[in-house]
């Protein structure tokens, strides 16, 4: 059975996949094969401050307040992410089938951003 792409799977997405990236770039010191990073430590740094504020969202107890705290910490994460960090989080969702349009509204979320 798969399970229904949402905003909550999105963070479940990114998180898996940056916790092995980080296992093994801290395993081997140096950045994946492919990756534009001078230093595996910044790259770790990078995964770490991608996620760890998606993780909070997961654990909450109805799955409507799972639902929007995903979505908004998708959103906050866009729009105070780096480029490279951007680039990561698109390129991990596009590896699963998923695009971050998929669960927030870009536009609308940086103007928000902006606006602050």
């Amino acid at each position: 059975m798969r399970r229904a792409k949402t905003a909550p799977w999105a963070l479940s997405v990114l998180l898996q996949w940056a916790i092995l990236e980080i296992r093994t770039t801290a395993s081997t010191r140096r950045v994946p094969a492919g990756v534009e990073c001078d230093d595996y430590v910044d790259r770790i740094r990078m995964l770490a401050e991608i996620t760890h504020q998606l993780s909070p969202a997961l654990g909450l107890p109805t799955d409507r307040l799972r639902r929007r705290t995903a979505v908004r910490a998708l959103e906050w994460q866009w729009t105070v992410a780096p480029p490279e960090a951007r680039a990561w989080i698109a390129a991990t969702l596009a590896a699963e089938g998923a695009s971050i349009t998929d669960f927030i509204d870009v536009e609308a979320a940086e103007a928000r951003a902006r606006a602050v």
